[in-house]
């Protein structure tokens, strides 16, 4: 006689309804080990510090990858803008903010021109013109999405590989996904680590 057990799990979810189910005490923090902003770069760090230790039971509702493309597809064209304003600062004020948003035009532009592609800009029916179809045809030329942004070649590529393996249909290889991870990491942190990535770039290299 056979028996069969389903158990289901939760784990369609966007980053706000995962840090509301696990209780993160804030939006901006890491909803999987409660990690704060100003950390979220140095985590290998305070891995080890209790407080931020990964909760397992988090995992079981999902890792919210339903815009999890999106999220760091943003966190890149910011990071973009921040390129040319003072490296001690990871907020843009003041004059460094005039700096920003005129970049951002730029890598607007860019995106029209090379892309055919409309990116962080208004709606007319409301909402953004950022789509997941958008960050996905972004991401399928990741040499072309580097060059626009003016970031590192093997960050931009890494990443690709990444998304592309999360959101395929296919088995994937735990420790070769983890070296690239850390590989990623490395990258980042050797070239931008001024700037704090987000939660969403966080729990893709970090857990």
């Amino acid at each position: 006689m056979l028996f069969i057990k389903v158990v289901h799990r939760f784990t369609l979810c966007d980053g706000k309804i995962l840090s509301f189910i696990t209780k993160t005490p804030s939006f901006s923090r890491c909803p999987l080990c409660f990690c704060p902003p100003s950390m979220l770069n140095k985590y290998d760090e305070w891995q080890t510090d209790e407080e931020f230790n990964l909760k397992e039971d988090a995992l079981l509702v999902g890792f919210s990858l339903l815009h999890l493309r999106m999220r760091i597809f943003s966190h890149l064209v910011n990071l973009s803008c921040k390129l040319h304003i003072d490296k001690s600062k990871h907020q843009a004020r003041g004059g460094d903010a005039a700096i920003a948003k005129d970049r951002k035009k730029i890598l607007q532009r860019r995106f029209r021109d090379k892309f055919n592609l409309r990116v962080d800009e208004p709606c007319s029916n409301g909402g953004n013109s950022t789509t997941g179809n958008v960050t996905r045809i972004a991401f399928q030329n990741p040499s072309l999405l580097a060059e626009i942004l003016e970031l590192d070649p093997p960050l931009v590529n890494n990443l690709s590989l990444l998304l592309s393996a999360l959101s395929s249909k296919f088995s994937i290889n735990h420790e070769e996904f983890g070296k690239l991870c850390q590989e990623t990491k490395s990258i980042y942190k050797e070239h931008y680590d001024n700037i704090p990535m987000n939660v969403s770039l966080h729990k893709l290299l970090d857990h």
